[in-house]
């Protein structure tokens, strides 16, 4: 699976949960959030704290950036 440029948060930590075979309740305790907070993420019932993302990333060895762009 191959995460959209342009896809949602949640969308984005779903496509990578499912990619490690892991279920919702499972992922949440490998990242260590609450499985609530990672099942608002996923349904983008919530805003995404930089901290929470964070953590949802790690297990990709991914980290949250800003990148400038050069117009």
């Amino acid at each position: 699976m191959v995460p959209e440029t342009r896809a949602q948060i949640g969308d984005l930590v779903r496509t990578m949960r499912l990619a490690s075979r892991c279920s919702q309740r499972e992922y949440a305790k490998l990242c260590g959030v609450s499985p609530r907070v990672l099942m608002a993420v996923e349904a983008g019932s919530t805003k995404v704290h930089v901290e929470t993302l964070e953590k949802l990333l790690r297990p990709f060895s991914y980290r949250v950036g800003v990148v400038r762009t050069v117009e």
